[in-house]
């Protein structure tokens, strides 16, 4: 996936999209072509695409937040362009097993239950999950030292990051995703009490009792068999989560209507918003943390490698991987890293987000430049024709 010399770059599966039921209600992105280890034709296409490059200025981090999945036509415009985020064929040729969701499954247990698997395929909702993953890690890296953002929104971003960022990639029996980082650690006792709790109980009283739990030291799940349990509860974890507590208590306490959608993992108000100066300030103080530890745990899976090319006899250096997704996380690493720059539009109406040529643009592309100032025009305009009918 990464060269060395040339930024890096993706070798990803593309084909001809389309959304499809599976006869039981649920929405799937198909692929007109069949996966390569099938061997039928029309076959599905590899592809590779340079980024960080100095010629091309491509980047896919933003070209996938950038997708509105509200809209059929955005998504498939995305998959036609670059694949899937996630592509069950690579990881038939990968694993020698089929893709399923976030877990990898044999062939025969993956006919059973999706009639599409001789084609590239995931669910649209996962989809659109990945999107709000990155999408909510786009709009903080952007935030993150700024004092130019919408309070009600950043606070609903970090609270959504903490508590839901991996709630479909834990199993909750360590038998998917691995947590390697202190806050995946958190957030993962956070949702196995989430889980547990009574359905009927909202999320104040769920974060409120998580608190409880975990800063009393009770373990309150029966089958909770993790030997590293530890991890979270030492010493020297307690002092660090003693921040994200502080955050949740003081958030809950002012504004006791939260809820959570659960179709999105985002916390939301439900009701006037109460801020206070030190909820901003605890924010602050545990977004870089946040950031840190959600990129870290995606990266975890992602290993450089050497490799040997015995026909031209020569070493290359690469990574592996197994996901578009995985290139995604190491494009905001190295956006990170380098200090970069990653806009939002300054158009109020479009909120893609662009890496500008030149540290003084505020626009992502002329369309919205010229919108903002027809729109600054007419209300001169209006301004003027109000001054002159006072005048009268």
């Amino acid at each position: 996936m990464i060269t060395f010399k040339k930024g890096f770059y993706i070798t990803y599966n593309v084909g001809t999209y389309s959304i499809k039921d599976n006869g039981n209600g649920g929405k799937y992105i198909v692929s007109n072509e069949y996966s390569s280890v099938f061997n039928k034709e029309p076959k599905i296409q590899t592809r590779i695409q340079f980024f960080n490059n100095p010629h091309n200025s491509l980047n896919m981090l933003t070209e996938f937040a950038n997708v509105d999945v509200t809209k059929v036509e955005s998504i498939i415009k995305y998959c036609n362009k670059f694949g899937l985020p996630v592509s069950s064929s690579y990881l038939d040729i990968k694993y020698k097993g089929v893709y399923r969701g976030d877990y990898i499954v044999n062939l025969e247990e993956y006919k059973g239950i999706n009639p599409f698997w001789e084609h590239d395929n995931m669910p649209l909702d996962e989809f659109i999950d990945h999107h709000t993953n990155v999408s909510n890690l786009l709009y903080l890296r952007n935030v993150l030292g700024s004092n130019n953002y919408e309070k009600k929104k950043y606070i609903e971003t970090i609270a959504s990051v903490l508590l839901f960022y991996f709630e479909n990639s834990f199993n909750l029996n360590f038998q998917n995703e691995f947590p390697t980082t202190l806050t995946a650690f958190y957030q993962y006792i956070f949702l196995r009490s989430y889980k547990l709790m009574g359905k009927n109980d909202d999320l104040v009283s769920k974060i409120y009792r998580f608190v409880q739990i975990r800063q009393n030291n009770v373990e309150p799940l029966s089958d909770y068999t993790y030997a590293d349990y530890v991890k979270i509860t030492n010493d020297d974890n307690k002092e660090f989560f003693i921040y994200y507590d502080s955050f949740l208590i003081e958030l809950v306490q002012n504004n006791p209507s939260i809820y959570v959608d659960m179709k999105r993992r985002l916390v939301k108000f439900d009701k006037e918003v109460v801020i206070t100066p030190q909820l901003l300030d605890l924010a602050e103080m545990i977004l870089p943390s946040i950031m840190m530890d959600v990129i870290n745990q995606r990266l975890a899976r992602i290993q450089p490698i050497l490799d040997y090319d015995s026909k031209t006899k020569v070493f290359t250096a690469t990574w592996d991987w197994s996901s578009q997704l995985d290139g995604i996380m190491i494009e905001l690493l190295l956006d990170l890293a380098e200090k970069s720059i990653v806009k939002k539009c300054a158009n109020p109406t479009c909120d893609n987000y662009f890496t500008p040529l030149r540290d003084n643009r505020k626009y992502c592309c002329s369309t919205c430049a010229v919108c903002v100032a027809k729109r600054r025009q007419r209300q001169r305009a209006k301004e003027k024709a109000k001054e002159a009918k006072n005048d009268t």
